[in-house]
């Protein structure tokens, strides 16, 4: 049965963002990509409803061998000293981990992609933007769509600058892949959720 794409806000925005993290199966989701100019402080959701921050909650997918990347605005990364000890923090406790982290100019987009479907919307990944916020998004199921968004992460992929070692051996890996060109950015997505190791 194909999936139609959806509005989500209020509290199903809420449980959808929470979805990303709480997957159970696997294979399901492969590589997640969370971009937002913001990130929170370690808490993300109301202790009340999900007793989590974001740091326990990408280490629950780092645990699953699931591989994550991170990218912010690269002002706000410089000049938000929030923001850069967050990236570090997470950079060091997940050292040998799949995390790659990137910043990118100008960003303010705001994307939550999985290997089935992405979330797009006006919130960022801080516990303001998910609890606090009248905030709305898509979830994008629809091939077309989707591949068009893929296409977009790819872009901004190519643009970003690396933060961390991983992310620099990722770039690397990307450049000799050959997708830079907008026709295969759509398949930067599928190559690293599938082949980068």
């Amino acid at each position: 049965m194909m999936m139609t794409n959806e509005i989500l806000f209020g509290k199903k925005l809420k449980e959808n963002i929470g979805n990303l993290f709480l997957s159970s199966d696997k294979y399901e989701n492969g590589l997640m990509v969370l971009i937002s100019p913001f990130f929170s402080e370690p808490k993300l959701f109301d202790p009340q409803e999900i007793p989590a921050n974001i740091f326990q909650l990408i280490n629950l997918e780092l645990d699953l061998d699931r591989k994550i990347i991170l990218i912010t605005d690269d002002t706000n990364y410089k000049e938000k000293d929030y923001i850069e000890d967050f990236f570090k923090k997470l950079d060091e406790e997940n050292i040998s981990r799949n995390l790659f982290l990137f910043a990118v100019n100008n960003l303010h987009s705001k994307l939550f992609i999985k290997k089935n479907y992405a979330i797009l919307g006006s919130m960022n990944l801080t516990f303001s933007g998910i609890n606090l916020n009248k905030e709305m998004a898509v979830k994008i199921y629809e091939n077309k769509d989707l591949n068009s968004i893929k296409a977009y992460f790819g872009y901004l992929l190519i643009e970003s600058e690396p933060l961390n070692e991983n992310a620099k051996k990722l770039k690397k890996w990307l450049a000799k892949q050959k997708l830079s060109n907008y026709s295969k950015k759509w398949k930067i997505y599928d190559k690293i959720n599938d082949e980068y190791k």
